[in-house]
């Protein structure tokens, strides 16, 4: 995600005669303060921005800290 200072880099290089975009598999991630629907959209308008291009083939949400949960389950 724009987080982490690559998508520019990555969108400048993958936006030459060189590569076609249907070859490559562009994968980025949302930063936890970026989760939830607003956020997060604002967070892949700016990757798409970035990375020059109209879509992302795959977007992670990032998690680092795995002992706190996300959600809960729960049973009916």
């Amino acid at each position: 995600g724009p987080w982490y200072k690559t998508e520019s880099i990555i969108g400048s290089i993958t936006n030459t005669a060189a590569y076609s975009r249907s070859s490559l598999f562009i994968t980025t991630k949302i930063h936890p303060q970026d989760h939830g629907s607003t956020p997060a959209y604002n967070s892949i308008k700016k990757s798409l921005s970035n990375l020059q291009t109209n879509y992302i083939d795959l977007v992670l949400l990032h998690y680092p800290d795995c002992k706190i949960l996300l959600y809960v389950i729960t049973t009916p």
